[in-house]
């Protein structure tokens, strides 16, 4: 299936993550532009990012909520430490909503909230798996059991009381959920005449009469070797390609890719007339992570699949699925289903083509 509908919940989830990280896609494409303009595309990347930069700034002043409320759901769990292995989980966002694959495709706030209210009940096995990688199949999870996990994790202390806060009082984050990501949803929406001509470059490219979502994702991943069971596409405005892969998951292995309106525009228009910097800044972007390098490590081993992966690096099977999706995203590792189990590979192709980009850079940098 592909869709040619914007995910405002999405993209107003990704935006707010992207602004605590302090990245800015408009910014990035604004750099291109200066480092880049003898390049006769340029003229319709400039339309691109004045679009992007236009659309960043409408969203960031439809924040009403206060900075601090924006951290506590957007910031780091447990941030990379090379002196330590530290579980992961993400941010707490991903913690109340858990599966923003599905909360995603829905069509409007009042849907989205129901969903979050609706498995509040949950929220304490949900930290449990993440910090484990065990399921729970206890959906009420006692309290004290629940106190033991989180202060026996190796997550920062500030981490750890922001978990036991949200399973004793769950109402108070989501509602701060609501202030912080429904007015940025709300503004996307409205923006919809603004982006009509990055929306226009996606259709044209991946909404052609007989184009299928498993073609797309072969070609803008360059993997041959992925083999699902069912494939969707979406556009994704703000950012780069990234995917979900719903693993482990008997018969129904399901990959979804949120592929970046600009992204075969850049790669035809610069990529491959030598400007390669933007490229390096997506790989780049995917390897400036211990745990997706320590993902990298286990693969050149032989191939793995998600529970092991997860049980090598001690991480939750739903971390280890959010780190697999950026390097796919990024052409370093490759999936395909055995069965019911999902099998990870490191795409030799694609590490050899960012070798050859980093080489490619530094020789132009000596010259």
């Amino acid at each position: 299936m592909i869709s040619d509908a914007t995910l405002p919940l999405f993209e107003a989830n990704m935006f707010l993550a992207n602004r605590e990280w302090g990245f800015s896609w408009g910014d990035t494409i604004s750099r291109l532009i200066e480092s880049d303009r003898h390049n006769p595309a340029n003229p319709r990347l400039e339309g691109f990012g004045a679009i992007l930069v236009e659309l960043e700034r409408r969203l960031a002043a439809s924040v009403t909520a206060d900075a601090s409320e924006v951290a506590i759901l957007f910031r780091q769990l447990s941030p990379d430490d090379a002196s330590s292995k530290l579980h992961s989980c993400g941010y707490l966002y991903n913690v109340i909503v858990d599966n923003m694959t599905d909360a995603s495709m829905l069509s409007d706030n009042d849907a989205f909230v129901q969903h979050v209210r609706s498995r509040k009940g949950d929220i304490s096995a949900t930290i449990a798996r993440l910090i484990t990688g065990a399921e729970c199949n206890d959906r009420n999870i006692p309290m004290e059991r629940l106190f033991r996990i989180v202060n026996g994790s190796a997550l920062p202390a500030e981490s750890k009381l922001l978990l036991i806060d949200l399973a004793v009082d769950p109402d108070r984050y989501i509602a701060m959920l609501e202030r912080t990501l429904l007015p940025v949803a709300n503004e996307f929406r409205r923006c919809q005449k603004l982006i009509a001509p990055l929306m226009e470059e996606y259709r044209s490219r991946y909404c052609a009469e007989g184009v299928t979502a498993e073609e797309v994702l072969r070609r803008v991943w360059n993997d041959g070797g992925r083999s699902f069971e069912s494939y969707s596409v979406h556009p994704f405005v703000i950012g780069g390609n990234t995917c979900a892969i719903d693993s482990d998951m008997p018969r129904s292995a399901r990959l979804t890719g949120y592929v970046g309106v600009l992204f075969e525009f850049f790669y035809e228009n610069y990529l491959s007339n030598d400007t390669e910097d933007i490229e390096l800044q997506f790989v780049f972007g995917a390897l400036n992570n211990r745990n997706r390098l320590g993902i990298l490590e286990r693969l050149m081993h032989g191939s793995a699949y998600g529970k092991e992966l997860a049980a090598a690096l001690e991480l939750s099977p739903v971390t280890i699925s959010q780190h697999i999706g950026v390097l796919v995203g990024a052409g370093l590792i490759t999936a395909r289903t055995d069965g019911v189990r999902a099998y990870y590979s490191l795409n030799e192709r694609g590490v050899e083509r960012f070798l050859d980009r980093v080489n490619n850079f530094f020789s132009r940098s000596r010259s």
